[in-house]
């Protein structure tokens, strides 16, 4: 198609990587050229791709895209910003219990939200060592078949050992009985 023959504007893809991370630095959002490659090919920045001579992957990017995904990324962080809470708090905080004569609504608040969470971790508590107490009796039942095992095994060695050692006797026989005929 000629300049002529086209129905919409010629976009300006000018930027490189290296520049299109130093615009994201500009704006007040740096990013790596790495970082800027990824959004080349996830398709948050307009681009066209290109090939360099030593046959890898090159973009030329549209300077406008780059601004709108700062315009993204700053609006996300805007609506994703921390609320600070009591447990981000850098200073520590003495605890009051929760009253109606604490005239700070917001700490009686907190105190609240974490009574909940030392419940839970109390509860959590218990269960584990319930568990672990169950566990403990589990293995002394387990040594107590292991020694029962050995126990067993020293029986039925002493009741085999005759008849063992009545067919190493026999054997050492035959090797004595062999040995002498052969040294004559």
């Amino acid at each position: 198609m000629t300049g002529q023959d086209r129905t919409e504007p010629a976009k300006q893809f000018t930027l490189t990587v290296d520049q299109a991370s130093e615009l994201y630095a500009q704006l007040g959002h740096p990013r790596n050229p790495r970082s800027v490659r990824r959004f080349c090919q996830q398709g948050k920045l307009r681009c066209v791709e290109t090939q360099t001579l030593f046959f890898t992957k090159a973009y030329a990017i549209e300077k406008e895209s780059v601004e709108r995904h700062v315009q993204e990324i700053a609006e996300t962080e805007r609506r994703t910003e921390p609320v600070m809470t009591g447990q981000d708090r850098t200073e520590p905080v003495s605890v009051r219990p929760a009253t109606p004569s604490n005239n700070d609504d917001g700490q009686a608040a907190i105190t609240a939200d974490n009574s909940k969470y030392v419940a839970l971790l109390e509860k959590i508590n218990e269960q584990q060592s319930k568990e672990l107490e169950i566990k403990n009796q589990q293995i002394t039942a387990l040594l107590e078949r292991d020694r029962e095992t050995n126990i067993l095994f020293r029986g039925l060695q002493t009741m085999l050992a005759p008849l063992l050692g009545s067919g190493n006797a026999e054997q050492k026989d035959k090797i004595n009985s062999y040995e002498s005929t052969s040294s004559v």
